[in-house]
């Protein structure tokens, strides 16, 4: 039981981890693309 909980305390922040790693990621990537777009627009 005590095993358990502690292999959760581990694998529970990481995973919350990964997941605001992932959620910046796409915002930049998303930001990225919106910054080209303008830039391309702006070229034609």
């Amino acid at each position: 039981m005590l095993k358990i909980y502690v292999k959760n305390i581990f694998i529970l922040p990481a995973m919350g981890f990964i997941f605001i790693e992932c959620f910046l990621i796409s915002i930049v990537y998303y930001l990225i693309k919106k910054c080209l777009k303008e830039l391309l627009y702006v070229k034609e």
